[in-house]
């Protein structure tokens, strides 16, 4: 009995041998491809990995003509400039699905992994036992966890993920292909791209410009008054008419007394647990990083087993992360200890969570065991 798992990554593979060999898994493979194997309960397990998307679309027919219909899936290598080094990872693949007994979809549990890692199976394993593997952090508990509870294939995620593909593909080229037909009739020779997310935002810029171009800029003023310090506008906001707004600033007085002062508490709600997008317009807000840049930082952290995966939408943090554990570890920390150790004592573990739910992917946590 053998089993091949495929991982999205190589360095997803080696925390996946890792936490079901107990760290005893060996290297193996020629040139720069490698693969781990190890013996688990009598089963011989190899953890393989993929490099992303090593299928992709293409067009069935040689031709520059538009419209195209005509798609299919093969090797990317094949025809994708750039994706040549795919190629002796998929030969890999294919040697060890051709051996296994049963074929295991480790990729990242969202709709692009189960489509990376079906394909896959698609073309190399078709006919075999298969089942997929979920997790949401790379920690060793997780992944046995996900190893022991496999269940089979998401193939409707996976569909949801080849109908995405397809589509960006047929939209994509046909409009990238008639736009370019039409300025070339004005004498225009020029390699232009149109795409299903990439057209409507050109169009909400192109119309913000405009708006940008046509404002016309109109003066006014507005009175303040300065009490220890503190501004205070006057009621009526912004004057446009300047003779207005000095004659109320004429029959102001120099003078003036606090008549009332207003105490109001409000209960001010947690903040809710990050999602990708409030976490990079966050780090953006306090360190300035791009959201390029948070999202390779914390796919780093992810590939650390630091936090869960990153690409969610999520606000709401699973039970299954253990926070009891995770604010124990922080009370390990000076920085963290007085706020954590009242967590403690008062055994508040319930998150503030959000609105925002990702069924494949919880929000941003720090499930690792080490801080």
């Amino acid at each position: 009995m053998s089993i091949l798992i495929i991982s999205e990554k190589p360095s997803a593979a080696r925390k996946i041998a890792d936490a079901l060999s107990g760290g005893h898994a060996r290297t193996m493979g020629k040139g720069k491809v490698k693969y781990l194997e190890f013996v688990l309960g009598g089963t011989q397990v190899r953890v393989a990995a993929a490099v992303g998307h090593i299928y992709g679309l293409k067009q069935a027919q040689p031709g520059q003509g538009y419209p195209v219909f005509d798609i299919q899936w093969a090797p990317s290598h094949e025809f994708q400039k750039g994706s040549d080094y795919t190629k002796d990872y998929l030969s890999v693949l294919k040697s060890l699905a051709k051996d296994a007994d049963e074929v295991v979809n480790a990729c990242d549990y969202d709709t692009e992994g189960a489509l990376i890692g079906f394909k896959i199976i698609q073309f190399n394993a078709f006919g075999k036992k298969t089942s997929r593997m979920k997790f949401s952090t790379l920690t060793s508990a997780e992944l046995k966890k996900a190893f022991e509870t496999r269940g089979p294939l998401d193939v409707s995620m996976a569909q949801a993920g080849e109908a995405r593909h397809e589509l960006d593909w047929l939209w994509g080229i046909n409009a990238s292909r008639a736009l370019m037909s039409a300025i070339k009739k004005a004498g225009i020779f020029r390699i232009l791209s149109v795409g299903r997310v990439q057209g409507p935002a050109l169009a909400v810029l192109a119309q913000r410009e405009r708006e940008i171009a046509a404002f016309r800029p109109e003066p006014y003023w507005q009175l303040f008054a300065h009490v220890a310090e503190a501004p205070f506008e006057h009621v009526h906001g912004k004057f446009f008419d300047e003779l207005e707004a000095q004659g109320v600033f004429d029959r102001s007085s120099k003078d003036g007394s606090v008549k009332s002062v207003q105490a109001t508490k409000i209960k001010q709600k947690a903040p809710t647990p990050f999602d990708l997008t409030t976490l990079q317009m966050e780090a953006y807000r306090c360190f300035g990083f791009t959201p390029t840049q948070t999202l390779q930082f914390a796919q780093n952290l992810y590939e650390d087993s630091l936090i869960s995966y990153p690409r969610t939408s999520s606000q709401k943090l699973p039970a299954q992360l253990d926070l009891p554990r995770i604010v124990g570890q922080l009370a390990l920390q000076p920085a963290y200890q007085p706020l954590a150790d009242q967590l403690i004592t008062q055994k508040r573990f319930t998150p503030a969570d959000g609105a925002k739910e990702d069924p494949a992917h919880p929000a941003r946590s720090r499930p690792s065991s080490t801080i």
